[in-house]
């Protein structure tokens, strides 16, 4: 049985998640190892395990997706998209 305070998951999870990321992103391999590294370091095995339930139930909670949106600029070296800038009118 795997300990669900551990960060370190069991091995068929990682494979799902680089799975899963791998076709989502076209193949980027490190952008998507540098994710699993940070979704291992952020959540346990047991809190991972609660949001994969709420995603296949349509409820993926806010701070999830905002880690992972966060993730992935940092793993692929996006940045967040620029507030549009304000046009001043004389």
């Amino acid at each position: 049985m795997v300990d669900k305070n551990t960060h370190d998951y069991p091995q068929a999870s990682k494979d799902a998640f680089m799975s899963s990321c791998m076709s989502s992103s076209g193949g980027q391999q490190v952008a998507c190892s540098c994710m699993l590294t940070k979704v291992q370091e952020h959540y346990t095995y047991g809190e991972m395990e609660d949001v994969e339930q709420k995603i296949k139930a349509g409820q993926s909670p806010q701070e999830f997706t905002d880690f992972m949106t966060k993730t992935k600029d940092a793993c692929t070296g996006g940045a967040p998209a620029p507030l549009p800038s304000k046009s001043v009118q004389r």
